[in-house]
């Protein structure tokens, strides 16, 4: 599953607590895909990078999200990895069609344990 692909990146998408992401696209097949990088990254982040690297718990925790997103498999409900650098710094995704953060963010309420479980089911 390794990557080797080029890809261009268009802009970040997101920021989580160890990565960002950012869209891309493949370029000898011209789809979009997800690229999920732990912070600070040279090429997506140079004045960052100047100034911090990525932590070994980042780095960690990274690893710990590729293993349990490649032990799940396929799934109608999750994004599926495509690709992954050597180094395991860089995550290639499909892209997804929905982002459960702002689903989250959707709900008029706080999210009821009713719509947890149907979520929950569906995974």
């Amino acid at each position: 599953m390794a990557w080797g692909k080029q890809t261009q990146v268009a802009g970040r998408i997101g920021k989580g607590a160890y990565g960002g992401v950012w869209q891309a696209t493949v370029l000898d097949s011209r789809s979009e895909v997800v690229v999920k990088v732990v912070f600070p990254d040279p090429d997506l982040d140079p004045e960052e990078s100047a100034k911090t690297y990525p932590s070994e718990e980042k780095l960690s925790s990274f690893r710990r999200e590729i293993e349990v997103m490649s032990i799940t498999g396929h799934h109608p409900n999750i994004t599926a990895i495509l690709g992954i650098t050597s180094d395991s710094r860089v995550l290639v995704l499909e892209e997804a069609m929905i982002d459960l953060h702002q689903m989250i963010k959707s709900q008029k309420r706080s999210l009821s344990l009713a719509v947890a479980r149907r979520w929950s089911r569906e995974l």
